[in-house]
């Protein structure tokens, strides 16, 4: 499946799956709401903008790479991995999406191998070593050696690390003791790829490929009118390359290590082209050129071996080709149709954007899903405005649907591009529905694992002029803000419209429209923001659902924001999520999601399966909450994810996860799953920098019950003198 808390990211299955564990070393409203239950962001030291606490006073390129053996029995010996870093073997830039299989042996004589691999840019990873025999360990490696993290489970269990390396040198190495084992190594990668370079002297690194094979989506144009790709070979062996999926014509050139051409393919159109060559070890590279102008995007693949050695033809056993073009640098997961079921018309759906059948508006659908064919894609295109709905129903297995606009029409997902998706588990009945401009869309239903499974997809559309279940968040400035320029005041409004993009649509039978109020107030002290619900109503589920909230600016730091308006438009989202109900609605109004006596949020929840799904237990999984406040996730395990205590300093990504999401569905909201941002809730390999051990007492302010913030907090201003007044109010 397509994990759900990184669109795009990592492939998996909900259930029927085998659970890992990560081991690493020890790392570094019918009555108004009280005012204890406002949510405060305060400052761990003078500048504004370090590491900070959100503090509840009371009660989350250009080029894709796939790279495996060249059969599937082709197994890496020590010629070809290191027994020490300098030796290492080099696999390359894997920046962007990226998956790597190696299948090696380690143990007796050669207790250690090495790989090397580069990044242009951060990358979260998931890495795997398995298929053991005897004991075998796996570690992260600095490019200086020193131990970053490693997973040393016993026995012949699998081994398992998952975290987030920014951009650099790093080593993978697998150890083991006097017992030998086969393994195989797997690693998967998401974030930006990395460019290939126009000139040999800025090419993209593809490292070794003696007995790999690799797979590369990229393309070419008038404006970048070479992508060049550096390999070498560390034995002489056969290179063929394949240049496929053309949508327009483009050459390939095998060039030697001064630059000079060897061998080129120049069929007209959009022929495949290939060269077959044997070469010598030594590092060589491979040039694609677009024939003219045209954009011509393509598949590259790449397969290098021995004399004689079988399956590394380019047309013959190279990994599957993607058509995603660029920025989406790996190939989605998907295959050939399987075509439709008995009694159902049309022709079969296609496994692309670029693919996609095209339906009217309202059609019915009824097809199959299988490991060889995971998602299934549908262009719909619109005319006008109006209200378009998608129903997952007859589900045989776990399957999702979702809503895509392709806005930059590059045929690929690209962060932003899921406009509608709220996914259930299992075989419940998916459903999304928004209110869409006049433009094409996508609907795609996506299965997961390997299971086979059966579905019908249905759609409609009303046409409209506007949303009859709007919901809107409607920002109404108060006093106290004049020293605030008018950016400062936009970024306030945008936070708003973030979250009007994360509500598809209101909870009640008509339009939700959220009035937030925004105070100015000059405080010395230590705090940036705060934020609560106030007023509310029952909605169409019979749920308390916020019609008020207010937001307060510690306006003291207005030179700070309006030099850098960007950042307190993060700080409001983070507010507003608790004006939405996180932290403030987790135990009211006939809530009951925290466990308090074990610090956590409770299991049996949408919050709860998207923990256990993001953890890889595959199961529902209690959520770590903020001990003592219960208003946040758990800092320790969530790190830099946005609704935590502590917000990062200016100018680190402060990710939107997708259990923060599912908790919003917890309370009642209907979401769009495709909003949220990459994210993992395991240890960051390398934490963000300006990290604070959690048990760092925060500047200002000793405890939660501090009763410094109490005129801060308004506590004054609604009758009480008494922070532990307002707290049991």
């Amino acid at each position: 499946m397509s994990n759900r808390f990184a669109s795009e990211v990592f492939p998996q299955r909900r259930s029927n799956g085998a659970s890992f564990q990560l081991q690493e070393e020890a790392s570094p409203f019918q009555k108004v709401q009280s005012e204890a239950q406002r949510k405060f962001l305060k400052v761990r030291s003078s500048s504004p903008f370090q590491k900070m606490r959100f503090v509840q006073q009371g009660g989350k390129g250009s080029v894709g790479l796939k790279i495996q053996p060249i059969s599937s029995t082709a197994t890496a010996n020590s010629t070809f991995v290191g027994n020490s870093l300098s030796t290492a073997n080099n696999l390359g830039n894997i920046s962007g999406r990226s998956e790597l299989t190696w299948n090696g042996s380690v143990g007796g004589s050669v207790t250690d191998q090495y790989f090397k691999i580069n990044l242009s840019r951060s990358l979260r990873f998931r890495m795997t070593l398995g298929g053991l025999n005897a004991n075998a360990d796996l570690s992260v490696l600095r490019s200086n050696g020193d131990t970053i993290t490693r997973s040393i489970r016993s026995d012949r269990r699998d081994e398992r690390i998952e975290g987030n390396l920014r951009a650099g040198t790093y080593f993978v190495r697998v150890s083991a003791g006097a017992a030998s084992t086969n393994y195989t190594l797997r690693l998967k990668g998401n974030g930006f790829a990395a460019d290939a370079g126009d000139t040999t002297l800025s090419a993209l690194d593809a490292g070794n490929l003696s007995r790999l094979q690799r797979s590369y989506v990229g393309r070419v144009d008038g404006k970048d009118r070479a992508d060049v790709y550096q390999f070498s070979l560390s034995e002489a062996g056969k290179i063929s390359l394949g240049l496929k999926n053309l949508s327009s014509d483009a050459d390939i050139q095998l060039l030697n290590s001064s630059g000079a051409e060897i061998s080129r393919s120049g069929n007209d159109g959009r022929a495949n082209e290939t060269i077959d060559q044997q070469l010598n070890a030594g590092s060589y590279f491979v040039k694609v050129t677009p024939f003219d102008t045209n954009r011509a995007e393509y598949t590259l693949s790449m397969a290098g071996g021995n004399p004689g050695a079988a399956g590394f033809s380019p047309s013959g056993n190279s990994p599957s080709p993607s058509s995603s073009p660029l920025p989406v640098p790996f190939p989605p997961p998907g295959g050939t149709s399987t075509g439709n079921p008995p009694g159902t018309a049309g022709n079969a759906p296609g496994t692309s954007l670029s693919t996609a059948t095209s339906q009217s508006a309202s059609f019915s659908r009824s097809d199959q899903l299988s490991a060889t064919n995971k998602e299934d894609f549908y262009r719909v295109s619109l005319s006008q405005s109006g209200i378009f709905t998608a129903n997952l129903t007859s589900l045989t297995g776990d399957a999702d649907v979702r809503l895509i606009q392709d806005r930059n029409n590059n045929g690929a997902i690209d962060p932003g591009e899921v406009v509608g998706w709220q996914w259930e588990w299992g075989t419940n009945n998916e459903s999304v529905r928004r209110f869409l401009s006049a433009g094409n869309y996508f609907v795609q239903v996506m299965g997961y694992g390997n299971q086979s499974l059966n579905y019908t997809v249905n759609t409609s559309f009303t046409p409209s002029g506007s949303d009859n279940r709007k919901f809107s968040m409607q920002v109404n400035f108060a006093d106290g803000l004049e020293s605030l320029n008018s950016g400062v005041r936009n970024a306030i409004t945008e936070a708003a419209r973030f979250w009007e993009n994360v509500i598809t649509h209101s909870s009640f039978n008509g339009g939700h429209n959220l009035q937030i109020q925004v105070q100015g107030v000059n405080s010395p002290q230590q705090w940036l923001a705060a934020a609560t619900n106030r007023e509310g109503a029952t909605d169409a589920n019979g749920k308390w659902m916020p019609t008020t909230g207010i937001v307060r600016i510690n306006t003291s730091y207005s030179s700070s924001y309006n030099s850098d308006p960007s950042y307190l438009k993060t700080l409001v989202i983070h507010e507003l999520g608790h004006v939405l109900g996180i932290g403030t609605l987790w135990e009211k109004n006939g809530r009951s999601l925290i466990d308090r006596a074990t610090n956590t949020y409770k299991a049996d929840s949408y919050a709860g399966r998207a923990f256990g799904e993001i953890s890889g237990i595959l199961s529902p999984k209690a959520v770590p909450v903020e001990p003592g406040s219960f208003g946040h996730w758990d800092e320790g395990k969530f790190g830099d994810e946005l609704l935590t205590p502590f917000a990062e300093g200016a100018g680190v990504k402060m990710p939107l996860s997708q259990i923060t999401l599912a908790s919003l569905r917890d309370i009642g909201w209907n979401v769009n799953y495709g909003a949220a941002d990459t994210f993992s809730v395991s240890q960051s390999v390398m934490p963000p920098d300006g990290f604070l051990p959690n048990a760092t007492p925060v500047s200002g302010c000793a405890c939660s019950m501090c009763a410094n913030v109490r005129s801060a907090a308004g506590l004054d201003e609604i009758g009480t003198g008494s922070l532990a007044a307002a707290i049991a109010s």
